[in-house]
């Protein structure tokens, strides 16, 4: 925990309900188990991710790169753009590893949180 500052906006901020992620303001996490894994959600600085661990697969999405993972090495297997993209951009992939760090909450979130895509 923070020391300095002010944790309680330093600290990731989950949601459980959809609406409550949805109207959330600033940067925002919401968690969902699924039959054969979870899925984790982000809007960081305005923008949307999202990581999919299925087994040994994980799939990463932004508004700019989908990206497939090896669950657990984390490793890239495959990326593709989902926009054009002028020469020379570079990927973020920072966010990514923000959500598969925070994969390790999964364990501490309420059974309730389950469903679909």
């Amino acid at each position: 925990c923070p020391a300095a500052g002010s944790p309680y906006k330093d600290k990731p901020r989950f949601w459980i309900d959809p609406e409550g992620y949805r109207d959330a303001k600033g940067d925002a996490f919401r968690l969902e188990r699924h039959p054969g894994g979870l899925h984790i959600e982000a809007r960081l600085a305005g923008r949307a991710h999202r990581l999919e661990v299925d087994g040994a697969k994980a799939h990463y999405r932004s508004d700019q790169v989908a990206v497939e993972l090896a669950a657990g090495t984390w490793s890239i297997g495959a990326w593709e753009a989902v926009t054009t993209l002028p020469e020379g951009t570079g990927i973020d992939l920072v966010p990514c590893a923000t959500l598969v760090a925070l994969l390790a909450v999964a364990e501490a979130l309420p059974a309730l949180v389950t469903g679909g895509r």
